[in-house]
């Protein structure tokens, strides 16, 4: 249970969103909608750090502070040019088209950059979803 919970949460959290998003594009453009978030989502994390307490020390951890400026960067860029994709596609088919990129990436990011170990079952498995996604694509354009 210590794992299952997390996971459908994590699960709903980037499965539900998709959904409402490809709705309030047909009210705001992408632009907006990334700024509302970024916005939102940056006074909800300076109310917990009030509440919280500030126990960040910037001097001290530089380098982290730096990687998460450049990822919070990346963030939002890759939002926007999420939302610009999910103007123009079904919420559904972008995410089964993305989420086995993901995958792939992981896998390969994981393994060349920070030397995670994958044996040959694990290799087997992505490719396999990777040949899911080939699949699908076909059915896809079959459909069109």
């Amino acid at each position: 249970m210590d794992t299952v919970l997390p996971a459908l949460i994590v699960l709903v959290n980037w499965t539900l969103p998709s959904f409402v998003d490809k709705k309030t594009l047909d009210i705001i453009s992408p632009r907006d909608l990334t700024l509302n978030r970024w916005i939102i989502g940056g006074l909800v994390s300076m109310g917990i750090l009030v509440f919280l307490g500030n126990s960040y020390d910037v001097n001290t951890n530089k380098k982290t502070y730096n990687q998460t400026l450049m990822l919070v960067l990346l963030s939002i860029l890759s939002h926007f040019m999420y939302y610009k994709l999910l103007r123009s596609n079904d919420a559904s088919t972008l995410m089964i088209i993305l989420n086995p990129l993901n995958i792939l990436a992981a896998a390969f990011i994981g393994w060349y950059l920070y030397g995670e170990r994958f044996n040959r079952e694990m290799w087997i498995g992505v490719f396999g979803i990777v040949a899911g996604l080939i699949v699908f694509l076909k059915g896809k354009t079959d459909i069109n």
